[in-house]
């Protein structure tokens, strides 16, 4: 005869004749004490939880009178990078001398063309010379929740559709490189973590998507991001198997030829 041990108790004192009574004040007891324990971390849980619950439809717009106050002019470092003139203008992209940073206006994704959700600031010193003094690239001049938002998908939307492709990179200035080189149907995340927010996003373009990160971004992490669309939409990903790349470059960083041979060798994800 197999029985569980609550079971077997009850066996035990019918044959002995005993009544069988359990006793819940104990447990009951202990979940009070439970209860009533304080939790000194419970404050910051309570931040954490707030962060967390962020809407998208409390989310602030702007329309571009918030960037009127920067100057319409390309830093003539990204010039000399690569980024175009039209592709600035395109994007609104400006001067602070105030903030002595680029000006990158995130344009709401899904809004018209005017409509601003925030700005981020990127400092005009080199990657090499902001790690050297631990000054951040990327600091924002008009603050917003980033995880909600994509950015180059208001401008770049149309050809992601005629291309029925698009490619996810980290940051801004990737876009605009590759805008710059007539590559028109890419975003930028603004991290190397797909948000949650952005991936409902991703997927509602119902489109190939090609995760396209920086060299230095490890494989098994590169898949992880691609498994979050895993029998959702067709996914694939670029990973630079020739040794192109310099340390923390981007694909996008390179010659459009380069960036061209290494998307038609991307590697789907299944």
């Amino acid at each position: 005869m197999k029985l569980s041990f609550v079971d077997s108790i009850k066996y035990l004192h019918k044959i002995l004749g005993l009544k069988y009574d359990y006793n819940k004040v104990k447990n009951k007891n202990k979940q009070e004490n439970e209860d009533n324990k304080i939790d000194p971390l419970e404050i910051f849980k309570k931040i954490k939880r707030k962060r967390n619950k962020i809407d998208i439809n409390d989310i602030e717009i702007f329309d571009n009178t918030i960037i009127e106050e920067y100057a319409p002019l390309p830093h003539i470092n990204w010039i000399r990078e690569g980024i175009l003139l039209f592709t600035c203008e395109v994007f609104s992209i400006g001067y602070s001398f105030k903030k002595n940073r680029i000006v990158i206006p995130w344009h709401y994704w899904c809004g018209t063309e005017n409509d601003i959700v925030g700005i981020m600031g990127r400092s005009t010193l080199s990657n090499e010379q902001c790690d050297m003094l631990d000054i951040p690239k990327y600091l924002p001049l008009k603050t917003f929740p980033k995880s909600l938002h994509i950015y180059g998908l208001q401008q770049n939307y149309k050809n992601i559709m005629n291309s029925n492709l698009v490619y996810v990179v980290e940051s801004e200035k990737s876009v605009l490189k590759l805008h710059s080189r007539g590559i028109k149907n890419a975003v930028a995340i603004g991290s190397h973590c797909l948000s949650d927010e952005q991936i409902k996003i991703l997927i509602g373009l119902n489109v190939e998507i090609v995760i396209c990160y920086d060299k230095d971004i490890k494989l098994d992490y590169v898949l992880n991001e691609c498994k979050k669309f895993k029998h959702i939409r067709k996914c694939s990903y670029i990973i630079d198997e020739w040794d192109l790349l310099e340390d923390k470059e981007s694909p996008a960083d390179k010659h459009w030829k380069i960036f061209k041979f290494m998307s038609k060798h991307r590697k789907l994800y299944n």
